[in-house]
Parts: C-alpha cells; structure tokens; sequence
C-alpha cells in the first residue's frame, strides 16, 4: 500500500509540527485515563533519572549546536583563506556591520551573522539575504534550517530487506524575524550527486519558527556511501532555495562500538568524534568502513592547552582548519605539545551512551607532568571571556591544581591588564585595539609581549597557532629557569 492509499488523517501524520510530538504523550496519557488504565505514580527516583535524562539529552544537543558551530566556521576559514584582499575587506565589513555595538567580537560573529557572511563567499548578495524582500526573507530561511535526521544512518540493503524509515526534524538554528510560507522538498543526494526526491509538503510560515516541525521519509536503497538530505523551499514565485546539506552515511555496520554513532542513531544529533574530528569527518569514515577513531597520537612532550569561550564546548577547539594549524605551527619548532581542551570555572561530564567531559583549566593543568628538567613547556592560551573565567576559577580555589607548573601564558583579547590572579610568566598578550597595547607597554612589565592584531580577534584566528609557536621558541624554550607562582 502507497501513501497515496492511506486514509486521509493518517496520510496528514507524514508532515508533524514539533510541538504535536508532546502533545502525543498527552493524548496517550488521556486515553489511558479514559479506558481506565491504572497510572503508576512518578516516584522521586523515577523524577531523579527523569531530571538526569533531560540533563543528558541538553547536554548531547549542546554538542551537536558546537559541531555545527563548528563546521559553519570551519567553512568560513576555508573560504577566507582562498578570498583576496579586497574580498576579505569586504567580510570583515560585513561582520562588523552584522556585530552587536556593544557585544565582544572575541566569541566569533553571531550564528546569523556567520550563517549570511559563509552565504556571501558562496557568491550570493549581501542585499539578497538582508533586504526585507519575500526572496530575501526566503532564502535566509532556508539557510537557518538544520535537519536532525533519527536513524541519523541506515543499513546498506538489497530488495529482500524493507526499507528505513526515517523521521527529520527541520528546525530554524537562529531566531528568524519572518518567514515564509513555501512547499518543503526534501532531497537525497547520492554519494555520485544524483538527486531524487524524498518528500514535499506545503508547510505554513508558522512552523518555520520555534520548534519547527518534522517529515517523515524512507532510506534509499543503495551500496555504502555518504548520502545526504537537503531542504529546498519553493514558493511558486520566487527562485527555489536550499538549505545546508546534511550527511547520513549508508554503512554496512549499523553498530561500531562508537559512542557518537550510537548517538547519530537514536537521536539524530551529529556530535565530534574527538577533540580533532568533526562529524562530517567520522561519518565519511564509517559510510567508506574505515576506522571510525581517530589512530592513538605518539607520545608528546610539553601542552598547549586552549581555553574555551562563553562555556562553548572544548571538543571543537582544535578540530578543522584550525586544528590543523596548530599541529602545523608546531611541526618547525623544537616544541612537539599535546593539545587539551578546557572549560573555565567548571567541569562537565556526561554519562551514558556518549561518554565525554570537559574538565576546568585547573583540572587539566593538575594532570600534566611538571618535571623542571625537561624542555617540555605548558602553554595556557585564554582568548576573549576564557581570561576572566580562568580569573574567577582561581579566585574560587584556594590553589589551582598545577597552576605552578605554567611556562607561558598567552591572551587574545580586545581589552585585557594584569592582574595577581594569574602567574607571573613569559606573557603573550595579542589585541587588536592599539589603546589597549599602548597602555601594557607602558607598565614596563619585562614578561608581557604585546603584539598587535590586524584585524578582529575571530578573524585572525588562522594566525594565532603560529604566532604562539614563534613565541614559545624565542621567549620560553631557551629559559631555563622557569617561573613559578
């Protein structure tokens, strides 16, 4: 039987609105009242593994809005790299043009702001996407719109094997001021590029905001590969427009014994395969069968360890184009660090299907080996909020583990001045404010290195791997007689 047989308010159910999925639960709990189902009462055990559950479930979803965050910036470093002068003129005026007066550019441009600056490099007018045109309004919101695919993968199948079915939760990643109301077509697109469609319906501009809503779909059949589903929006009058293209690999093994697979699976939410692999990266490894764990790393000597912003997520830190900067700056210096993430103020952990964490700056700094013979430098890197969460983090702490154990300290900040709260080293502070290195130069302090930035602290973040390398070979690796608190 086709969907085109099934009764009418069954055949209604293959387009949902998200908010009809908790509603469901209601209705259910109704019925049973009705039919005079005895309902067990929710016990305080069962209230603390409910409250433990819902903490999990933000937890992954947080990881999944940092692999995309991400991956929209890993996209954005890779078109600046490649852009001309001119053309990166004209981003940074963009941004800055998009930025919040009065917010730090030190976290990175909002999620919209970047979402309109990667849609630019792609060739599509400013003004397009910024006018309060129907076709602007349209085409931006398709590019808000991530899909959440559960199974985000399904089994590579012959015609003997019923297909997958599949749900997608097409929700807006940022705030949207308005929208449209357009026919939804979700397309697959195959490992070759080969379109078919999976499903259209008229969707009404309501359901564009908040929580979204959901299609339901079926698996193609096919061999193992990256497929992938993408959103056009078309409104009958206006140019058809899509949404970012999302990977769901056919694989041949539906369980690897890897923690974010498993996550993929029964959620939908794409998280990072470690501090060093995004999503996309270990998706392609399984729809091709390769290892799905990035190979164990030699053994290094020495630590660079990199703060987070805004209690961001540290997985992403050193992941994409700027992960491999890092890696890249070090490799011509007589330094060979292992890379850390870490979380200012505070630890996170997460138990269950995914197991990762997020330890405090102190934590990691307290793990490191502090042997004052070995040329083997640890590097703390703070940029933009990390400097004052790491201040707060010592002052709440009557001593930070390992903190003594600190050979050099970097700050990337707009505004930034010394205080007793953070040990006293070979200091790099990097700014792009003149006013700001102008007043640390004149303090006179003979281990504070100012250097100026030309452009926004987020916009030079391709530089700052290496100017760290190039300050840990002339200021900290020729010293021998390291400071400590």
């Amino acid at each position: 039987m086709g969907r085109g047989d099934l009764p009418a308010a069954l055949n209604a159910l293959w387009f949902v609105p998200a908010q009809a999925h908790a509603l469901g639960a209601v209705v259910l709990a109704g019925l049973a009242s009705w039919a005079g189902v005895a309902q067990a009462p929710v016990s305080a055990r069962e209230e603390t593994q409910f409250e433990q559950q819902e903490a999990q479930r933000q937890q992954l979803e947080d990881l999944h809005l940092a692999n995309l965050r991400l991956e929209q910036e890993d996209a954005f470093f890779r078109a600046w790299e490649r852009a001309s002068a001119s053309e990166r003129d004209s981003i940074a005026a963009l941004l800055e043009r998009l930025q919040p007066a009065a917010g730090p550019d030190t976290a990175g441009p909002l999620w919209g702001s970047l979402t309109v600056a990667n849609a630019v490099f792609a060739g599509v007018e400013a003004d397009t996407l910024l006018s309060a045109e129907p076709a602007a309004v349209l085409a931006l919101q398709a590019l808000a719109l991530d899909l959440r695919v559960q199974p985000g993968a399904f089994r590579a199948n012959d015609e003997s094997e019923p297909e997958t079915r599949i749900s997608v939760h097409v929700a807006p990643l940022f705030a949207l001021s308005a929208a449209g109301s357009a026919t939804a077509r979700l397309l697959w697109v195959a490992p070759d590029g080969s379109e078919q469609v999976a499903r259209e319906e008229f969707v009404e501009s309501p359901f564009f905001l908040g929580d979204g809503f959901f299609m339901y779909i079926r698996a193609p059949r096919s061999a193992p590969g990256l497929w992938s589903l993408v959103l056009e929006l078309d409104d009958g009058i206006r140019p058809v427009v899509r949404s970012a293209a999302v990977p769901v690999p056919c694989v041949a093994d539906l369980e690897p014994g890897f923690a974010p697979a498993d996550v993929l699976r029964t959620s939908g939410l794409r998280v990072l395969g470690g501090l060093d692999r995004t999503a996309r990266e270990w998706m392609t490894a399984w729809a091709l069968g390769q290892p799905l764990a990035a190979p164990p790393a030699p053994e290094r000597k020495g630590a660079v360890v990199l703060a987070a912003t805004d209690q961001v997520w540290p997985a992403p830190l050193f992941a994409g184009l700027r992960g491999a900067r890092w890696r890249q700056a070090f490799a011509d210096v007589d330094f060979d660090p292992e890379f850390y993430g870490a979380l200012p103020g505070g630890s996170v952990e997460l138990d269950g299907t995914f197991q990762a964490s997020a330890d405090s700056v102190g934590a990691v700094l307290g793990r490191l080996p502090n042997d004052p013979a070995a040329v083997a430098p640890r590097v703390l890197v703070l940029r933009g909020s990390a400097v004052l969460g790491y201040q707060l983090e010592r002052l709440q702490t009557a001593a930070v583990p390992g903190s003594g154990a600190l050979d050099a300290l970097v700050i990337v900040a707009r505004e930034w001045r010394p205080t007793a709260t953070l040990p006293k080293v070979p200091t790099l502070v990097l700014t792009p404010e003149p006013v700001t290195r102008d007043v640390l130069v004149a303090l006179g302090e003979p281990h504070i290195h100012v250097e100026l930035l030309e452009r926004s602290v987020f916009l030079t973040e391709l530089e700052l791997p290496g100017r760290v390398a190039s300050f840990v070979q002339r200021h900290v690796l020729p010293q021998s007689d390291r400071e400590d608190e």
